[in-house]
C-alpha cells in the first residue's frame, strides 16, 4: 500500500508523464471534433483546433512535451484508417509544426501568452498562424499521398484546406487557451461578462437562423469583449461565435451554405479568421493602452509625490500671466506662503521692490516664453521680508499645439552657497597672501617632481626666477649627496606611505653657492583622495646649520678635553695611590718593626711603657688600614690586577659590607677583554650607581647584570626602592647623573635611567667594544 509519504515523494516523477499523457488526450480529443469538418477528405478538416492545442501547449508546458503531441496526432490518424507510415508521417508533421511555431514566437518575437501586446498577437498570426502551419501542411499531405490515401489530382486542394484549418486553429483555440490558462479573474465584474455571454450567444444564434444574412453584425459585441474584458474576453467570444456557426453551418444552417461544403467552410473561416484577429488585435492595443495610461498615472503621481517631498527647491506652477496655480513644500519651506496664501496671486511679490518697480517679473516671462528657458539669480523676498539669494529657473508650458498653458518655476535658495562662495574667496585671498609674503620659501610641484608655482622667498632663496623654476624639478637643485633620501621620501609621500615628511638637505643656487634648507613637504589630495600635487614649505638654515656645526665642534673639543683631564685624574689617583701604598706603607712597617725592637728592650716590669708602645702600634695598624682603604678608593689594586669583572664583584661585596644593602652579580659570557679605559669608565659608572642607592633608593637589595661580548659591554644596576622621579632624572643639578652621562658619552656609549614610583631604578650602560 502506497503510503502518503510515498506519493509526495513519488508526485514530481510523475508529474511529466501525467502531464505528457494530459496533451496527447487533449490533442485526441481536439482532433476528434476537428474531425466533423473534414469534408474534403476524412483526415483534412476546415478547422482543425488540434493545432491551437499543440500550441498552447508547448507554450505553455514546454518544449519537452512534444512527444504528447506526436502520440496523439499518431492515434487520431491511425485510427482513422491511415497506413501507420501515413499516420507517422502526419504526426511527425503536426509535431514539427507546433515545435517551429514555438521556437519562433520565443527566438522572433520574443512572444508574451498573454497576448497584451500587439507584437504578439501579430507574431502569432504570422509566425505561428500563417508560417508554421505550412510544415504540417506540406509534411502531412505528402504523407497521404505516399501511402496512397489520396491522388496526385488533389494535391494542391487538399494543402490549402489542410493549412487554413491548421491556421485557424492556432488564431481561434491557442489564444483561448492561453489566455485562460494565466489570466486572473475579474473581480466584481461577471455579471458584465455573464451578460456579454448571453448577448453574444443569443445574437449569434439569431443572426444564423434569420433570413438576414448580415452576420458581420456580431462584430460589436467582440469589440465590447475584447475592449471591457482584454484578450481572455476577445478569445472567448470568438471561440463562441466560432463553435455556434460551425456548428450551424454543419447542419446546413447560417449565411455559409449556399455553396459546396468545402467553400462554405472556406468562407466560414475568412469570417472567423477576421473575428477573431480584429478581437485581439483591439484587445492588445486596448491592453497597451491601458498599461501605457497606467503608467502615465503612475509617473504622474510619483512626480506629485517628488515635487511634494522636494523641500530645498520651490516647485511653483503659473498661468501665463505668471499667477500661481501650484506650490510645493519646497515653495512654503523656501517662501513662507502656505499654499492658501499664495494661490492666485502673482509671482511678482517674490521680487525686491526695487526689481518689481524695473519690470523684472514680466521680462522673465517674455524670455521664458521666448527662448524656451530662463534662468537667473538675484534677491528674492520671502513672507516675513527677509531677502535670500536664488536661482530662478522659469519654463514655458505648452500643449501640444504649441499653446502656451502656463509656466514652470524652480527656485533654489542659494543663501548659504554664496556665503560660501564669498568666504572660499575670502580664504583663497588670504592663501594668496600667505603664499606671497609668508617669510619662509613655498613651492608648488606635480607629480613629476616639476614646480608649478613659487613663491618670491624661495625665488630668492635659490636664485631662480619663478618662470626659470618651472622648468625644473627639485632634482635639478638638490645636492648629489642629498637625492637619494630625497627621492625615497618623495616615493613613499607619492605611493601614500606617508602624509609629511621633513629633510635637511642643501640646495645648489644658480650660483652655484650652497645652502641648507630644512624642507617639509606635504601631499595635496585629488577628490579621489590620491596625490595630485606636492606643497613644500623651505626654511634656509645656513646660519643654523653653520651655528649647530661649530657648536658640534664646540661640544667634541669639550668632551676629549673632559676625557683627557678624566684620564689625567686617573693617571693622578693611579700615581698617588702606588706612592701612597709604596712610600707610606713601607715607612709605618718600618716603624712597626722598630716598635717591635723597642718592645723587646723595654725593662722589666715597664707597665707604663708597654702600654704606650701597644697604642702606638695600635695608631700603626690604624693608619695602615686608612692608607690602604684610600689607595683602593683611588684606584682599587683589583681592576688592574684581575679586571673589570673581578673588580665589579669585589665592589659589590665591599657595598654589601658597608651599607648592608643584599647585592648579587650575575655575570654573563665574556667573550672578550676591556682596554682599560673602557673598563675604568665602567667601573666608575658602577661606583656612582651604587653610591645613589644607598644615598637615595632605600632599597633592601640590588642586582648587578654584567656581560661582555665581541660587540659591546653591557653593565645594569637594579633596585628595589622608592624609585627616582622624573624631575630628577632631567635635573641639571644632579652632577652624579651627569658623570655618568658624559663618561659613556665621551666612549660612544649610552646609559639609560628608568624608574616608577615604588617599584625602583634601573640603570643601563652599553659601551661598544673598541673594534
Amino acid at each position: 500500500m502506497i503510503t502518503r509519504a510515498d506519493f509526495l515523494e513519488l508526485a514530481p516523477r510523475l508529474r511529466y508523464p501525467t502531464l505528457l499523457v494530459a496533451v496527447a488526450i487533449g490533442y485526441l480529443g481536439a482532433a476528434k471534433l476537428g474531425l466533423l469538418a473534414a469534408v474534403a477528405q476524412k483526415v483534412v478538416s476546415s478547422a482543425w483546433p488540434p493545432s491551437g492545442v499543440a500550441l498552447a501547449a508547448l507554450l505553455l508546458l514546454g518544449l519537452r512535451y512534444w512527444p504528447g503531441i506526436a502520440m496523439g496526432a499518431f492515434l487520431l490518424n491511425w485510427t482513422a484508417s491511415v497506413p501507420v507510415a501515413g499516420a507517422a508521417g502526419i504526426a511527425l508533421g503536426n509535431t514539427l509544426e507546433a515545435v517551429s511555431a514555438v521556437w519562433l514566437l520565443r527566438r522572433v518575437a520574443d512572444f508574451r501568452p498573454s497576448l497584451d501586446r500587439f507584437r504578439d498577437v501579430v507574431a502569432l498570426v504570422t509566425l505561428g498562424a500563417l508560417a508554421s502551419t505550412t510544415v504540417s501542411a506540406t509534411i502531412g499531405i505528402a504523407s497521404l499521398w505516399a501511402s496512397g490515401v489520396v491522388g496526385r489530382d488533389a494535391l494542391s486542394h487538399l494543402w490549402f484546406v489542410w493549412w487554413s484549418g491548421d491556421a485557424l486553429g492556432d488564431v481561434l483555440v491557442a489564444p483561448l487557451l492561453l489566455t485562460w490558462a494565466r489570466a486572473t479573474r475579474p473581480a466584481g465584474r461577471w455579471p458584465e461578462a455573464a451578460a456579454l455571454v448571453v448577448l453574444l450567444v443569443l445574437l449569434t444564434v439569431l443572426l444564423l437562423r434569420s433570413p438576414i444574412t448580415y452576420v458581420y453584425a456580431v462584430f460589436p459585441v467582440v469589440v465590447w469583449a475584447a475592449a471591457r474584458f482584454g484578450p481572455r474576453g476577445s478569445a472567448t467570444a470568438t471561440a463562441l461565435i466560432a463553435g455556434l456557426m460551425i456548428w450551424h453551418t454543419l447542419r446546413g444552417l447560417g449565411p455559409f451554405v449556399s455553396a459546396t461544403p468545402t467553400e462554405n467552410l472556406t468562407l466560414l473561416q475568412t469570417f472567423l479568421a477576421l473575428a477573431s484577429v480584429t478581437g485581439l488585435v483591439l484587445a492588445a492595443t486596448t491592453a497597451e493602452r491601458g498599461a501605457a495610461e497606467g503608467v502615465a498615472r503612475e509617473s504622474e503621481q510619483r512626480l506629485g509625490v517628488l515635487v511634494e517631498s522636494v523641500r530645498d527647491h520651490a516647485i511653483v506652477r503659473l498661468d501665463p500671466s505668471g499667477r500661481v496655480v501650484s506650490w510645493n513644500v519646497g515653495a512654503q519651506h523656501i517662501k513662507g506662503y502656505t499654499a492658501q496664501e499664495i494661490m492666485g496671486r502673482s509671482f511678482a511679490c517674490f521680487y525686491t521692490p526695487e526689481d518689481a518697480a524695473a519690470g523684472k517679473p514680466a521680462q522673465n516671462l517674455r524670455e521664458a516664453a521666448q527662448r524656451g528657458r530662463c534662468e537667473v539669480q538675484g534677491w528674492r523676498v520671502r513672507k516675513d521680508g527677509s531677502r535670500f539669494w536664488a536661482d530662478v529657473v522659469i519654463s514655458p508650458v505648452r500643449n501640444g499645439a504649441g499653446s502656451l498653458l502656463g509656466f514652470a518655476k524652480v527656485t533654489r535658495d542659494l543663501t548659504e552657497r554664496r556665503r560660501a562662495e564669498e568666504a572660499l574667496r575670502e580664504r583663497e585671498a588670504l592663501l594668496r597672501a600667505t603664499f606671497e609674503q609668508a617669510a619662509v620659501g613655498i613651492a608648488v610641484a606635480r607629480l613629476d617632481a616639476r614646480f608649478v608655482r613659487t613663491n618670491e622667498v624661495f625665488q630668492r632663496m635659490v636664485g631662480y626666477s619663478d618662470e626659470e623654476l618651472q622648468s625644473l624639478t627639485y632634482a635639478d637643485i638638490t645636492y648629489p649627496e642629498d637625492l637619494p633620501r630625497n627621492r625615497e621620501l618623495m616615493a613613499e609621500l607619492a605611493e601614500g606611505k606617508r602624509s609629511a615628511f621633513t629633510l635637511e638637505k642643501r640646495y645648489c643656487r644658480k650660483d652655484g653657492a650652497p645652502i641648507w634648507v630644512q624642507v617639509t613637504v606635504s601631499a595635496l589630495p585629488s577628490e579621489q583622495g590620491e596625490p595630485r600635487l606636492f606643497v613644500g614649505v623651505i626654511e634656509d638654515i645656513t646660519e643654523r646649520r653653520g651655528a649647530q656645526e661649530q657648536l658640534h665642534r664646540h661640544r667634541e673639543q669639550l668632551r676629549d678635553l673632559a676625557a683627557r683631564l678624566e684620564a689625567a685624574r686617573e693617571a693622578e689617583r693611579t700615581r698617588i695611590a702606588r706612592e701612597i701604598h709604596d712610600e707610606l706603607g713601607q715607612a709605618l712597617t718600618a716603624l712597626k718593626i722598630d716598635l717591635t725592637w723597642l718592645r723587646r728592650r723595654l725593662p722589666q716590669p715597664a707597665p707604663e711603657l708597654a702600654g704606650k708602645v701597644d697604642g702606638m702600634e695600635a695608631i700603626l695598624d690604624g693608619t695602615a688600614g686608612a692608607i690602604q682603604r684610600i689607595a683602593t678608593e683611588l684606584r682599587p689594586g683589583v681592576l688592574d690586577e684581575l679586571g673589570l669583572q673581578a673588580a665589579i664583584q669585589w665592589q659589590a661585596r665591599e657595598f654589601e659590607t658597608r651599607t648592608g644593602i643584599a647585592c648579587r652579580v650575575e655575570v654573563g659570557a665574556a667573550h672578550s677583554a676591556v682596554d682599560a679605559t673602557r673598563a675604568t669608565a665602567a667601573f666608575r659608572i658602577f661606583q656612582e650607581a651604587l653610591t645613589n642607592v644607598a644615598r637615595h633608593a632605600g632599597a633592601s637589595s640590588v642586582l648587578v647584570r654584567f656581560t661582555l661580548s665581541a660587540q659591546a659591554l653591557e653593565l645594569s644596576v637594579q633596585d628595589n626602592g622608592r624609585g627616582i622621579s622624573d624631575g630628577a632624572l632631567s635635573d641639571s643639578r644632579s652632577l652624579g647623573l651627569l658623570g655618568i652621562r658624559e663618561r659613556a658619552t665621551n666612549l660612544g656609549g649610552t646609559v639609560t635611567i628608568t624608574a616608577a614610583s615604588g617599584r625602583g631604578t634601573l640603570l643601563t650602560l652599553s659601551l661598544p667594544s673598541l673594534e
